[in-house]
């Protein structure tokens, strides 16, 4: 037992009471304000009513030192509890934005991803129309992965998948600054697409090389203003 104890008990403090103030460095809060208000209470009747100095007692000094210390406790508590909030907030925070660039990032790859097939297929169709003797069969199989692989293409660009990101990728701003425009652009791709996969099946080489003409022009239509450095 410590002399504070000692002391409160020799004062007709109660063993509870006691070991409220003397059992822990932070108290619950409903712990401090009971018994804050008990100490503060008593000490205050007891001043008011005693009238001098002289008359206050051991036990009505101790007691208010104790609302002191009670005082101190829920400061920290309060503070502790103040400072774990706002660490949560910004875990959270954190959390929303690390998740928030991972989907970003996952669009990204997706789209690219799929402008690689597109890249192939265009690849073939202009490597076989070079070719002494072309495979008609490649450039028709070629010419019908397009449309198929790009019915898609106007939700490969959803708001937050630019530079901002921190990805890389060679989208410009300007394709959500103009969106209107570039979905035009990519309507009148995929009409050529269309077409050139319709020419195509006809098996007429001429007509295909023209078809195919036509829809590279839609292409380039749409990175002039909104690919990098193309």
């Amino acid at each position: 037992m410590t002399l504070l104890e000692q002391r409160l008990r020799s004062e007709g403090i109660s063993a509870q009471n006691t070991a409220i103030h003397t059992g822990a460095d932070t108290y619950p809060s409903y712990v401090c304000a009971n018994v804050e208000k008990m100490y503060i209470a008593n000490w205050t009747n007891q001043f008011a009513g005693e009238g001098t100095m002289r008359d206050f007692s051991i036990k009505h000094i101790l007691a208010a030192i104790v609302a002191m210390v009670l005082l101190s406790a829920c400061g920290q508590e309060s503070e502790t509890a103040e400072t774990s909030d706002g660490a949560t907030d910004t875990s959270a925070a954190q959390e929303a934005n690390t998740e928030t660039n991972s989907e970003a990032a996952a669009q990204i790859e997706a789209r690219q991803a799929q402008y690689k097939k597109l890249g192939a297929a265009f690849k073939t169709i202009n490597d076989q129309l070079k070719a002494g003797t072309p495979d008609v069969a490649a450039i028709q199989a070629a010419a019908a992965s397009i449309p198929v692989e790009t019915a898609g293409m106007m939700d490969w660009f959803p708001e937050g998948t630019g530079p901002e990101a921190g990805v890389e990728t060679e989208a410009l701003p300007a394709i959500w600054e103009n969106r209107a425009d570039f979905d035009q652009k990519i309507a009148d791709f995929q009409a050529a697409a269309a077409n050139l996969n319709t020419i195509a099946e006809g098996g007429d080489l001429a007509a295909i090389g023209a078809a195919f003409g036509a829809t590279g022009g839609t292409c380039k239509a749409c990175h002039d203003n909104y690919r990098l450095d193309d």
